[in-house]
């Protein structure tokens, strides 16, 4: 589970998103990931990080490199979906299918780092 908390930061902290440091007394985005009630890591972010898009695609494809299992993906209207590709055609583009597993559309890089959460 995890909660996102607004914070001011009382040192320094190195941005998890775009790595660059959040200065003592900036506010920030802390996502507190919690197991059976405790605290087990902290994820440090920009409200507004400076360069979101591009290290956002790079995260996205690194954690996609990276899994081993089929990545779930939430829409912000809180439809879920499982990403199955990353399609390099004419534009980047995601291969995904609903929750039953019926096909659906690829959606363009940049439409899906807006419109949908992956962790």
């Amino acid at each position: 589970m995890a909660d996102i908390i607004i914070r001011a930061a009382k040192k320094d902290y190195v941005c998890d998103v775009c790595g660059h440091i959040i200065r003592a007394g900036e506010e920030y985005l802390d996502k507190v990931i919690t197991h059976d009630g405790k605290a087990v890591r902290h994820e440090r972010y920009h409200d507004e990080c400076p360069f979101v898009d591009d290290l956002k695609l790079q995260k996205f494809i690194r954690t996609f490199m990276n899994s081993k299992d089929i990545i779930a993906v939430n829409m912000h209207t809180c439809k879920k979906f499982h990403v199955t590709s990353i399609n390099n055609g004419l534009n980047l583009s995601v291969g995904l299918f609903d929750w039953s597993w019926n096909r659906v559309p690829d959606v363009s890089i940049e439409e899906f780092l807006k419109e949908y959460e992956y962790e």
